[in-house]
Formats: C-alpha cells, structure tokens, sequence
C-alpha cells in the first residue's frame, strides 16, 4: 500500500525538533524524534545540513515537510464576527487583522485557524500571522531539501491536538479519525507534542 513519508518542524529560538512518519489511508506511523540546537537562530544552513544528516542517517523517504512555528513568533487574535458568507468572513478577519497589526500588516500572511458557531450569533475566529520572512525561510528550506512544504501552523494548536487524541501523551496505539496512531516507544510524547499535533493533520 501507498506509504508518504512526512518529516515536521518544529522552528524554535535556538532548537529545532524534527519527526519524521509515514502515513497511508489507515495508519500514522510515527519513526523517529530528534532535537537540534542550533548555533545560531533561525540558520537556514544549519537547519538543512540537520535535517539532511538525519535523512542521510536513517535512509529516510520524505515527500513533504510541515513547519510548526514557535507561538511566540506569531500574531494571534480571536477574532468575533456575526454569522455570515465564507468570502465576508475572510475580508472581515483581514480589515479586523489590518487594524491590529497596523501598517506592517503587508509583512504578513494571514491564516484562519477555525471557527466556530455556538449560538448561531458569533463567529469566534482563531487567527494568526505569520511574518514573510519566516515563510520565506520555511520555503527556502523545503527547496533546498527538494521536499513539497505542506503546512505552517502555531505550535500551541498542534500542541492542544497531540493532547486531544493522545491518551495524556502516553505512547499507546490510538485512533484519530478511523486512522491508527502509532508511535515509536522511543519517542518522548511531551518533548514533541508539536511535531506530533501537525502530523495528525490531513
């Protein structure tokens, strides 16, 4: 059967946390956890010399990398809004971001993280900011490494998801949307709740 191998990154101050899976229709396999710390923030060399051993090392077959971006590195704002069209929305969340950011709002991509409906009222929207020259620098990466980049999220968000459907970060077979969850015993759970949150990502 089909197998993708995906690696996640976790972009900290002075760290790097890479993990490597392989997925297909049924199962999460999750392989391999490493931490990296780095001389200096943010090096785009030395990030891609770190990963390219560990590709190298392990004679890994990654076809795409996903990017967790340290929260602290982003803007985030819940944003309220009534009940309305998909398109209103977005225009909505980029004036009400405009107004937060200010004139460097041009610096920024805008992503939308979800929202939600309780009262068939509001819209609670999860937004966040990522500046372009860390995009810039998560693209650069991915060239370099000849892989597709996929997905940038907050690590608090893929955080709150590895908690959700890991059983209090325990390392047991579990199931997240009728897939097969299974993680490597030698994998420290809470040392890469991030990597793991955005792998449970389709």
């Amino acid at each position: 059967m089909f197998c993708k191998g995906i690696i996640s990154v976790y972009l900290g101050d002075n760290f790097i946390n890479i993990v490597y899976a392989e997925k297909n229709l049924f199962k999460l396999s999750i392989k391999y956890g490493y931490c990296i710390n780095l001389l200096d923030q943010y090096n785009e060399e030395e990030i891609v010399n770190a990963i390219k051993n560990i590709i190298n090392e392990k004679r890994l077959k990654p076809k795409i990398v996903r990017y967790v971006i340290d929260n602290r590195n982003l803007i985030t704002k819940l944003i309220i809004l009534p009940t309305m069209n998909k398109k209103y929305i977005i225009k909505n969340v980029l004036f009400e971001m405009e107004e937060y950011i200010g004139p460097t709002i041009n610096d920024y991509n805008i992503y939308l993280k979800d929202y939600k409906n309780h009262y068939k009222k509001n819209l609670e929207v999860q937004t966040f900011a990522v500046s372009k020259t860390m995009i810039d620098l998560c693209f650069r990466i991915s060239q370099k490494l000849s892989l597709k980049m996929d997905i940038i999220e907050g690590s608090n968000e893929s955080k709150e998801r590895a908690i959700m459907y890991l059983n209090n970060t325990c390392l047991y077979l579990r199931f997240f949307r009728f897939k097969l969850i299974e993680i490597c015993n030698e994998i420290e759970s809470g040392k890469y709740l991030s990597n793991i949150g955005i792998l449970l990502r389709r």
